[in-house]
């Protein structure tokens, strides 16, 4: 993973030593093609680019000329020098192959730890719908976002007591504001913030002891990121876009018995820092002048590492659970993980 990071960043920033935008040498545009009749026919672009000015064209070797500029099909502004986002609502389905992960701890007051108690949620099998958008401002600002809802259709759970299968739903949801800045003719570079909410909550079925049947287990994951969204485009249907995230969160856990036990019961933590990664690739075609088929695929893995005792019982802040027995102890959280891998289709409307 983190080669896979590091080889985009390279890419990405190889990308400054290509020339920037210059009217001036921007030729005629690649979608130019001559008619029978002899003059220019120019198609359109689905992602726009900012407009230069006539002069630029208006010479011997480019026969545009400034009292007669070209015309394009749904009257949208030609695609010349830069890339120019397009908004766009999209209705989504996919499906997502997901791992929830926590330990748990016990610390005596000398300081000695015990009973790692490792509970897993595994091979959660995910279709998901919903819908994201964009909306460019200008040629420079816009902001995106998206709220997608699954379904956990099957998955393996386990920990120290209790093994069985997996029922539940999740919930993400994303919103930020970017701003696009131009790197040559072909690419693009978008700086982008703002917020994000994930979660996931399983119910244990089939366990193999009927007591902890109905086990919910919630993992939450809340906060800000930040990112980079890479957009490159070489035909007038198609455009490419790289994306990566960093997501800086609190995370917040429960595990709920349906009835009291005597060697379990419900509990609630929530963590301290918590970070998260999230890379993307999106491959979107346009269909006529107005309607776009997008391709994605995404790769998430977020992560809480406690360091000390940052880990807190209920809405109490950095406390921890005591026990109670022949020596008194605590519990806390050691880590919790989720990973997730998915690819989605997206279809809908662009303006």
């Amino acid at each position: 993973m983190k080669s896979l990071l590091w080889l985009m960043v390279f890419a990405i920033g190889s990308l400054f030593s290509l020339p920037f935008c210059n009217a001036q040498e921007a030729p005629l545009s690649d979608f130019e093609e001559a008619s029978p009749t002899g003059m220019s026919e120019t198609f359109t672009s689905p992602v726009q680019v900012e407009n230069t000015p006539d002069d630029a064209y208006a010479s011997s070797e480019n026969p545009i000329q400034k009292d007669n500029p070209p015309t394009f099909c749904c009257d949208i502004p030609e695609v010349r020098g830069c890339i120019r986002l397009r908004s766009y609502l999209f209705a989504n389905g996919g499906y997502r192959f997901d791992k929830v992960e926590n330990k748990t701890s016990v610390l005596f007051p000398n300081n000695f730890e015990m009973i790692n108690d490792p509970l897993t949620a595994k091979n959660l099998q995910i279709f998901q719908v919903g819908g994201r958008g964009l909306f460019a401002f200008d040629s420079y600002w816009y902001v995106k976002g998206f709220y997608y809802y699954g379904w956990i259709v099957n998955g393996d759970f386990h920990d120290q007591f209790a093994r069985g299968n997996l029922k539940g739903n999740c919930h993400d949801g994303l919103g930020g504001l970017g701003y696009l800045i131009p790197i040559n003719r072909y690419c693009s570079l978008g700086y982008l913030g703002g917020w994000a909410y994930d979660e996931q909550n399983t119910v244990l079925k089939d366990a193999n002891q009927n007591q902890f049947n109905g086990l919910k287990f919630t993992s939450i994951w809340n906060g800000p990121w930040f990112g980079l969204d890479f957009y490159t485009t070489y035909t007038e249907r198609f455009l490419f876009n790289l994306g990566y995230e960093l997501h800086l969160t609190s995370w917040r856990g429960s595990w709920l018995l349906e009835r009291p036990l005597t060697n379990a019961f419900s509990d609630q933590r929530k963590g301290g820092f918590s970070f998260g990664q999230v890379v993307f690739a999106d491959f979107l075609w346009y269909i006529g002048c107005n309607w776009a088929l997008d391709l994605e695929v995404k790769y998430q893995n977020f992560s809480l590492q406690s360091i000390g005792f940052i880990n807190s019982s209920g809405d109490a802040p950095f406390s921890l659970s005591e026990i109670c027995g022949p020596v008194a102890a605590t519990t806390f959280v050691k880590d919790a993980t989720w990973s997730s891998i998915g690819v989605s289709l997206n279809v809908g409307y662009s303006f």
